[in-house]
């Protein structure tokens, strides 16, 4: 399993949460498991000195003037500021 119910499926509302063991389901965990990654990643205000710089991916950084998320092999994108 990739660690996130998978797209072309919706998850189901309708499954128990926790099964007659006390534990989680196995969909429901996989959905935690999924969030908590994206949730611990570091937020900073330090941007990276270059697009190669270590990260980890869902990392976010940013400056005065962009965003800078990194994304899967560990580089970094950036986006500049605008108003709207």
């Amino acid at each position: 399993m990739s660690g996130v119910p998978p797209k072309h499926r919706p998850f189901n509302f309708n499954d128990p949460v926790v099964g007659k063991d006390g534990k989680l389901s196995s969909e429901w965990q996989l959905s935690m498991n999924a969030l908590q990654q994206r949730v611990e990643a570091p937020v900073s205000s330090v941007p990276p000195a270059t697009a190669t710089s270590p990260g980890i991916p869902g990392q976010i950084a940013f400056d005065a003037t962009h965003v800078y998320v990194c994304i899967a092999g560990g580089s970094w994108i950036r986006a500049a500021f605008a108003g709207f």
